[in-house]
């Protein structure tokens, strides 16, 4: 679930319609459908228009809209994709919020497919039957009097109340599923039997790392995009091998347990104490009466303990891991650091025409009828320019900062914050290799101090000899005769 701000509702619904100059290449990306609905009377035949009064009229730090970007299961036709598509509107948005959608199949993805999905763009502002212009539209609502006030604001079953991180990640898990069993619906009435899991690895039982996203400049290299798909294939395998494992054994831990139940059962049976043979048993056997021999347990084969892998694997894992997430940190440094330039960028600016606006100081027969007022105007006029140097001063600092993420790391650097950010993360996603990484280090670190102690023994034992042979020779420390 994605939200925009003021400003991004229009650019936003002609990129989904591709509409001016984001309309793409048709041998590269397809546009399967579009549809809009709910619309006020003034928006009806141009929707785009209604984005952009919201961008025009919502506050300035108000939502303008919120959109849901959904992968569709390829083994669908066009047609059904549609359809699944308008399901799901009529039941999440219904005739309660505006909207348009559109479906965008790019024809080139990863593995050479189709990559179709939807974007469902919609309007936090409920419909309510009240017939309101572009200007009111987007007001705040008036309780007492809705005609006077804006649409009210509010979605889902919450109805835009507050919610706590754990109530929200619930909905969204909600929201995902009813996806999940619609889709499954439709690709089981297409007679397909490839089905979607909305459920992350965790929840699957499948001990996978997820990988992170790359950006499309990432993408766009040859090496690093072979890499990717090499590895989403290795995962896709594993993937289905974990899933086949556990269709074959439903509950592994059980069975562990009444593993080991049984042979602390048989070992229980083999330590318990062996009584003497009584007299009679002694003469039964002299007689020629043998007992049935006892059958023998079998062995349990016990489990191999993996080898420990050694210092130096463990140093290559922790790097190409710590690589990775240094990777992700300066990938995100550089998102942000676009977005902080570009605050910036127009920040500089308003600066700019708020110079362009200093008063002139009066001049004249009438200048002392016009200092007060110029005197007024001029302090309105400091202290507005005071705030943007200060403002403009903290932009440039936050810029500063990112670029220090994005610094390279060489051999003498103190302090690397992305390298920082990256050790921590890896902490946190994988704390035992940390663990294991620190004693691989303190290993090698005591594998070459002992290696100095025995050079610089084997060096003094060198001298020791060396001193001892001059000696016999009868020279001194000097190799002087005496």
């Amino acid at each position: 679930m994605k939200t925009g701000g003021a400003g991004k509702a229009g650019p936003h619904a002609s990129y989904i319609f591709r509409e001016g100059h984001y309309a793409r290449d048709e041998t590269l990306e397809r546009l399967d459908a579009t549809e809009t609905g709910n619309m006020p009377s003034w928006a009806v035949n141009d929707p785009v228009s209604f984005w952009r009064a919201a961008d025009a009229h919502e506050r300035v730090n108000g939502t303008t809209y919120r959109e849901m970007e959904i992968a569709i299961p390829r083994e669908l036709s066009v047609d059904d994709r549609t359809a699944l598509v308008r399901e799901f509107v009529a039941q999440e948005i219904g005739d309660r919020h505006a909207y348009q959608w559109a479906i965008h199949t790019p024809l080139s993805s990863s593995d050479g497919g189709e990559q179709p999905h939807v974007h469902l763009m919609f309007s936090e502002r409920q419909v309510d039957g009240i017939e309101r212009g572009p200007d009111q539209y987007f007001k705040r609502a008036n309780s007492k009097a809705p005609e006077r006030g804006g649409a009210k604001k509010g979605y889902g079953a919450h109805g835009g109340a507050w919610l706590s991180r754990e109530d929200a990640s619930e909905a969204m898990k909600a929201l995902r599923g009813r996806w999940e069993g619609m889709a499954n619906d439709h690709l089981a009435q297409a007679g397909r039997e490839e089905r979607i899991d909305m459920r992350s690895y965790v929840d699957r039982g499948i001990d996978i790392t997820p990988a992170a996203r790359l950006l499309p400049s990432a993408w766009r290299d040859d090496a690093q995009r072979g890499n990717v798909i090499a590895f989403r294939r290795a995962v896709g395998e594993l993937v289905r091998a974990e899933e086949a494992g556990q269709a074959m054994l439903p509950d592994r831990d059980a069975q562990i347990i009444d593993l080991e139940r049984e042979r602390a059962k048989r070992a229980e049976v083999q330590r318990e104490p062996v009584a003497p043979p009584e007299r009679g048993s002694l003469l039964d056997a002299a007689r020629g009466a043998v007992a049935p021999p006892t059958p023998a347990l079998p062995e349990i084969p016990q489990p191999s303990v993996p080898a420990r892998p050694s210092p130096d694997v463990v140093i290559q894992r922790w790097t190409a891991a710590h690589q990775r997430q240094l990777v992700a940190v300066q990938a995100k440094a550089r998102r942000v650091m676009g977005h902080a330039e570009g605050v910036e960028r127009r920040h500089r600016g308003r600066v700019e025409d708020h110079r362009r606006q200093e008063p002139v100081a009066p001049k004249g027969l009438l200048m002392a009828f016009k200092q007060a007022s110029y005197d007024t105007a001029k302090k309105a006029w400091d202290k507005v320019a005071d705030g943007l140097w200060r403002r403009a001063q903290q932009l440039r600092q936050r810029v500063e900062k990112l670029e220090d993420y994005l610094r390279p790391i060489e051999r003498h650097t103190l302090h690397h914050p992305g390298d920082a950010l990256a050790h921590k993360k890896l902490a946190q996603q994988d704390p035992q290799l940390v663990k294991d990484h620190a004693q691989a280090v303190k290993a090698k670190a005591q594998e070459q101090t002992a290696d100095q102690a025995e050079r610089k023994a084997k060096a003094l034992e060198g001298i020791r000899k060396q001193r001892a042979k001059e000696k016999e020779l009868g020279r001194d420390d000097r190799g002087r005769g005496r």
